[in-house]
């Protein structure tokens, strides 16, 4: 991924800005994406997460930055993503702002409803919110934390763990 100029500073996390990894910095190019999780899982692996929860933070994070640079930036290549993370053995905390307008998340509508209109959106958030521990949004809507708890080895191995 190489540096691009900033038009802003990036967001600083709500800590200590040491407790995060220095941001990574996106523009519009998705396969950017790759970088980040590649990066990601890298970290997770190192601290023995469970390939279920490898599968679930990288499912997770690529549908957040597709619509961080998709829907939040609208592929706006002077807009930027700021992707921070914090790894260690309990558990990962990412905090990925873009410099869109934000949405109101919680006019959502549940598309797996019955009453949802065949052209509903937000698929991509259910699977975030059904693969994550939690995923917080903060106002006015560009900005997402996402957290996730690392699975004791002792449910792996008893194989309780599913993915979700």
């Amino acid at each position: 991924m190489q540096a691009l100029p900033s038009r802003t500073d990036p967001p600083h996390p709500p800590v200590s800005p040491r407790a995060w990894t220095p941001p990574f910095e996106l523009a519009r190019d998705l396969a950017e994406i790759a970088e980040v999780l590649e990066t990601v899982e890298t970290a997770l692996a190192f601290h023995h997460f469970s390939t279920q929860d490898l599968f679930a933070v990288r499912l997770a994070l690529d549908e957040t930055l597709r619509n961080a640079i998709v829907h939040g930036n609208r592929l706006d290549a002077s807009k930027r993503v700021w992707v921070y993370c914090r790894i260690n053995s309990q558990g990962l905390e990412d905090l990925i702002t873009d410099e869109g307008k934000g949405f109101d998340f919680a006019t959502l509508l549940d598309p797996t409803a019955a009453e949802a209109p065949d052209e509903v959106r937000g698929c991509g958030l259910l699977l975030m919110r059904y693969y994550m521990d939690e995923v917080l949004f903060q106002p006015p809507g560009n900005t997402v934390r996402l957290i996730k708890r690392r699975t004791p080895f002792s449910k792996v191995i008893a194989g309780s763990v599913g993915v979700g």
